[in-house]
């Protein structure tokens, strides 16, 4: 949920859940770059709402649900 730029150095990610602290790695391809260029997103978050502030992660599960439905 709140992932930004400050956890990517040279394209790769590192994240720790929240739920179980368990470390998970990503790596910041060319589709998701052009996805976060085309924003928007936050300054210290990539997902945010519609006021550009981050999501609480109850907000988060909503707007997926929806998406999930939608698609």
């Amino acid at each position: 949920m709140r992932v930004g730029r400050q956890h990517v150095k040279n394209r790769r990610g590192v994240i720790r859940a929240q739920k179980n602290g368990e470390t998970a790695y990503f790596v910041v391809s060319d589709r998701l770059q052009a996805a976060l260029d085309a924003g928007p997103i936050g300054e210290m978050t990539w997902i945010v709402g519609e006021s550009g502030r981050p999501l609480a992660k109850e907000s988060f599960g909503n707007e997926f649900r929806a998406a999930c439905r939608e698609a």
